[in-house]
This record gives structure tokens, sequence and C-alpha cells, in this order.
């Protein structure tokens, strides 16, 4: 009996790959004018507003030579079609996608044609109307080869890759470490919609990918054994691949305050204190129980003492693309997470944390920064999204602020003597190492010189 395979016809797979080719000479420009909707999660762009101000202060001096927004290896959907610098990977998109399709068990025709079924919806995904010289045929080509990518590529991150030419492994293999961060850029992403298509005639392991090999790299303790992957990718309801990203790596809200709460809050809150000063306060900097950006905790220790949880984060040339890239998600989809504002929150911690190099050097040994990068230069990535931190990231951070408000306040007088022990500390010791050799010494004479003398030896009768 004849495989689902031999029944398509090879010119089929050519058809979809001419139709990327004449995609990628039209123009472009209608695709990429996108504005903001706040009733339905659109895929946005940098063109509309003061977006475009959002990414040249994010980018600007970023740590490493590369645009942090733009795609060193592949495209993927309309924004960066036929760039220069990745035709690279327009080649091995086709090489992925024919092997995604080579592992199914159906016709090329049934697979093609679920995304065909989405690419209208799919057009609706982008805030503006795409322009009616770019057909839902050519828009469901470029859809399917760039969805079949993304797959294999999870499929063979996740060993599950069964199938998969020599060429496309190895070539998938070699350029992860880019590839990892340019399917994670904000504007190189197709709608989720086609994804879930594609993998209703193959699944992926989709979450299992997202917590390996992304959120390993903010903490390795994601990665453990026997960790559950039985969650849907689909139950996040994701807008696109980075979205399922960040809803993953920020977790779920700690409160339920809203920017209408906040303006009613009457109770005034200090600034947050730099690492130095909470150490000088008696307040413990330690790692939380998970890497997610919203698990952050105050706590009370011995009644006096306190303890601020904060989830660890390794910073190096491929995370800090990803971080700079959920920081403009999160401010370009600010209406549709429901003034939810958890990475402005978290780099708002560290902003205020961090005033001078050696409170770098504090979290460095907390382990709550993990990094390569010089004091200098973390630092300065920190401040450099510090003007981006908006009201929404201070309502999810609110309740925090008044916990370690609350403890300044009802331990003042212990605090002030903290502070004196903490600056002293040196000077106490030495004092007391010098009182308590004197008092052994003391010890050791007055034990003499009450001791009986011992009988001259050789007497006797």
């Amino acid at each position: 009996m004849a495989s689902p395979h031999d029944e398509t016809p090879v010119p089929a797979k050519d058809q979809c790959f001419r139709r990327m080719e004449k995609f990628n000479n039209k123009n472009k420009d209608s695709l990429l004018t996108m504005a903001l909707k706040a009733d339905e999660p659109l895929i946005q762009f940098f063109d509309d507003g003061n977006a475009g101000d959002i990414r040249r202060q994010l980018d600007d001096g970023a740590i490493g030579q590369r645009d942090k927004f733009r795609p060193k290896c592949v495209a993927i959907g309309p924004r960066f079609r036929g760039q220069q610098g990745l035709n690279d990977g327009e080649e091995l998109k086709h090489a992925a996608a024919y092997d995604f399709w080579h592992c199914t068990d159906v016709p090329f025709s049934v697979l093609y044609s679920r995304v065909e079924d989405v690419a209208a919806k799919a057009r609706r995904s982008y805030a503006s109307p795409i322009d009616d010289s770019i057909t839902d045929e050519e828009l469901a080509a470029m859809l399917f080869t760039d969805g079949c990518f993304l797959l294999q590529l999870i499929a063979i991150a996740t060993d599950d890759g069964a199938g998969a030419s020599f060429g496309s492994r190895y070539r998938v293999a070699e350029l992860l470490p880019i590839l990892l961060v340019d399917i994670f850029i904000v504007e190189n992403q197709i709608p989720w919609i086609v994804l879930s298509a594609l993998m209703s005639v193959r699944p992926v392991q989709v979450m299992r990918f997202i917590d390996m090999h992304v959120a390993g790299w903010f903490d390795k303790r994601v990665a453990r054994p026997g960790h559950a992957w039985g969650e849907s990718a689909d139950d996040c309801k994701p807008i696109h691949l980075l979205d399922l990203l960040y809803k993953q790596q920020t977790g779920q809200a700690s409160t339920s305050l809203t920017l209408g709460d906040l303006s009613r809050f009457r109770q005034q809150v200090i600034p947050l204190a730099s690492a130095s000063e909470l150490a000088e306060a008696g307040v413990q900097i330690r790692p939380s129980r998970t890497p997610r950006f919203a698990d952050i905790h105050f706590q009370r220790r011995w009644l006096v003492f306190g303890r601020l949880l904060l989830p660890p984060l390794q910073l190096s040339t491929q995370t800090v693309p990803i971080i700079i890239n959920m920081m403009a998600f999160e401010l370009l989809y600010s209406q549709q997470l429901q003034g939810r504002s958890h990475m402005a929150a978290y780099i708002g911690m560290f902003s205020t944390l961090i005033s001078t190099e050696d409170d770098v050097r504090q979290l460095r040994r907390k382990g709550i920064f993990v990094t390569t990068l010089s004091d200098k230069d973390v630092m300065g990535l920190i401040k450099r999204m510090e003007p981006h931190i908006q009201s929404a990231g201070k309502v999810t951070a609110h309740p925090l602020q008044v916990l370690i408000t609350t403890f300044f306040k009802r331990h003042r007088l212990w605090i002030t003597l903290h502070r004196i022990v903490y600056h002293n500390l040196r000077f106490l010791l030495a004092i007391g190492s010098f009182l308590s050799i004197s008092l052994s010494i003391l010890k050791a004479i007055l034990s003499l010189r009450d001791s009986p003398m011992a009988a001259p030896a050789g007497t006797g009768h």
C-alpha cells in the first residue's frame, strides 16, 4: 500500500515555495503598518505612535554589536522578509518545512490546507488590513513555510525530529543559539493560530521547548528531571510564540490591583532602598523558588529581620536580547495585558536596588545575577530600561513596596542599631577578639596564681 507521501506529487511542495518567492518580490509596506487595538490581541510592530521610541531607547547602546530587534539568521512573518543577510535562513526554512511534513502521515495537500483554512483569520491578526495585492494564497504560503520551520526547529531541539534530513538537522543544531534568539524577536512573529493548525496534524512539545531551552537560560532549575510537560500551549491562549514565552516566564499575578486601585491608595510608600541599604537595614536578598518574574516576595524573619526574594536571572548574549524583546512586547501590548506589567516591575525592582556597581556585585554574590558581563554592563542595561517602567509596572510592584515600608516603619530603632553594627562590624569584631584574648590571658594568670605550688622533685623519706 502506497504511503500518503507517495500519493502527493512533488510539484505541490515546489508550488508552495514558488508562492513564497512571489511573495518576497512584492511590496510589503501594507503589512508593516500596525495600529494598536485594545479589543483583541493583534500582532504589533514599532511603526505607530511612540513605539519607535521604545525600540530606539531599548536598543541604544545595548550589550553586543547586533540590533536586538532584528533577526540575524531567519525571518518569521512579513516584517523582515527578503532583507539582506537572511537568504541562508530561507533555504534552511524550506528544508525544515519539508522535513516537518515528511514526518507526518498525511498528504502534503492535507497539511497545507490546514494553514489555508486559517489564512484569512491570520490576515486579521494584523492591526491594519493587508493590501489586497497580497492574496490569501500567497500569505498562506509564507505562513505555512514559517510555521513548519518553527515547529520542526522545536521538534529537533526537543529530540523529537525523527525523519529529519541530515542537512536540516545539522544546520538547525549548528545555528540553534542564534535561532533561539531570532524566533523570540517581538516583530519576528506569526499568529499562534497557524502553529496550532499545523500541530493538529503533528503535535510538537512546545511547552517542553519553552521550559527546557529558553526558561532554562534564566534559571537551570527549570529544566530539572520530573518536570510535568502535560500543559497544553493552547491553554495559555498566546498571540504568538513570544507571548507564550512571556506568559511562562512571568507567571501569574500575585495581586489583583489595578491602575484605579493605585490612585485610591492613601498609604504612602517610601522609595525602595538599594541593595546595600537593604543589607544595612537587616534585609537579606535571596533567590526566589522559581525563575518567574512575578515570583517576588518580602518576608519577615525572627521578628526584626527581613528577606527579599527575587527571581534569579542569567545575563548573556542570548538572554539579553530576549529580555529586551519581552520588555518591548509588554510595552506594545500593555492594554491587552490588562495592566499587568511583570517585566516592568521586575526590571524596576533591579533599577531601584542598583545605584552603584557595588550593588551589582552584592546581587551577583547573592545568586540573583548569574552573568559573565561586567558590573558596569549590567548596571547600564538595567538603567536603559528604567524609563519604560510605566504606571502599570508600579501597580504590580506596589504591594511589595507596602510590605517593605511597613517593615521600615515598625523597626526604626532596630534598623538604626543594625546599621551601626553593620558599618562597624570589623571594628567590633576586632574589639571582641582583643577582649577575648585579654580575658583568656587574665584567666590563665589567675589560675596560675591560685593553684598550689608543686612539691620539689626528689624529696621524701
